[in-house]
């Protein structure tokens, strides 16, 4: 008698959610020696960018930093992963927007998610002009930040055939200035 009032609990009693599992290594960017573990910064042009290992962090000590000198291209820290087929996807960073316009997007040979995010600053009329080919079956999102500010980028997108894909967040096609930290790849339910 006394092992089946356990018994009848675990039955009567609804399982704990499991959190999702994040996808990314070193997601809060905390980890490295001289760069952050896991996660490389790349650019057409060097000498227009910086990618550092910032030190203003939403959370922890570090983040993924970007100064843009031009607005004739575009500058990402990004981490490959494998994303499973048919399923949908959530992409959360803490993002700072000093000034400039970011991009967040997971993108393969099928896969074109992007989510756009700017600042009121220079002019909240000048607008984003995409080349329709880019976006091909793309989901694309645009918002506005204010400047200065840590807030929750996100990006949900279906994952169609899956595979090897790359997470990328940076700096698109305008001066500025912007930290990405906590970032976070997770399956969704819808």
């Amino acid at each position: 008698m006394r092992f089946l009032l356990p018994m009848l609990l675990c039955l009567a009693v609804p399982p704990c959610a499991v959190a999702a599992q994040n996808l990314l290594l070193n997601p809060d960017v905390e980890d490295g020696v001289e760069a952050p573990a896991h996660w490389s910064f790349s650019t057409a042009w060097p000498d227009k960018f910086t990618g550092d290992w910032g030190r203003d962090a939403a959370s922890g000590k570090r983040s993924l930093h970007i100064v843009s000198r031009t607005n004739g291209m575009s500058a990402y820290w990004g981490q490959s992963v494998t994303l499973k087929p048919n399923t949908n996807y959530v992409l959360k960073a803490r993002t700072k927007i000093v000034s400039g316009r970011a991009l967040i997007y997971v993108h393969n040979k099928e896969l074109n998610a992007r989510a756009y995010y700017a600042t009121a600053v220079p002019s909240p009329l000048a607008p984003v002009f995409v080349k329709p080919e880019w976006v091909k079956d793309a989901r694309v999102d645009s918002q506005f930040a204010s400047p200065g500010q840590w807030f929750t980028a996100q990006l949900r997108f279906h994952s169609g055939a899956g595979g090897d894909a790359r997470v990328s967040l940076g700096s698109y096609f305008l001066t500025g200035e912007m930290c990405f930290d906590d970032i976070r790849l997770e399956e969704t339910a819808d």
